[in-house]
């Protein structure tokens, strides 16, 4: 009795090991590869195309506001009309942030150690008022923050 329930589950796990086999998933063959990639490719090109199509068309706007803070206004302050009339050209212009106090160190060190006629033109993006005492007590020469 034993040996037949041994035996009918035996049989059991053999036949369903065949099915499972014999009616699983099939892996695909080169050419179904093939031709599954060659359509992506198709597809990704043509949406490309159109992508670009799309950027092409577009225009690009921009803030009013942020145009007049870069200068784009009707009548700038170009060099000849400037104040500026006792600076050397070329003007070196950059940037500091709240993190960047040791960047503008080196920095003004720099000019004024190579570059000693220059104008270093620095712009506050959030410096506090430390790191700015910090920044104009390493430079000795013409040095504006804005």
């Amino acid at each position: 009795m034993r040996t037949k329930s041994y035996l009918l589950g035996f049989i059991c796990i053999v036949a369903t090991t065949l099915l499972i086999i014999i009616f699983g998933d099939q892996r695909p063959d080169i050419q179904s590869i093939v031709t599954e990639t060659h359509k992506q490719l198709k597809n990704n090109i043509q949406t490309f195309k159109e992508n670009l199509k799309v950027a092409e068309e577009k225009k690009l706007t921009a803030d009013d506001k942020y145009l007049n803070f870069l200068g784009f206004v009707p009548n700038p302050r170009l060099y000849p009309l400037s104040v500026w009339t006792n600076t050397t050209l070329p003007v070196i212009v950059s940037y500091l942030c709240d993190g960047d106090i040791d960047q503008g160190i080196g920095l003004t060190r720099n000019i004024g150690h190579f570059l000693p006629n220059h104008t270093l033109l620095l712009y506050n993006l959030g410096l506090r008022r430390y790191d700015l005492q910090m920044v104009s007590m390493n430079f000795n020469v013409a040095l504006k923050l804005i």
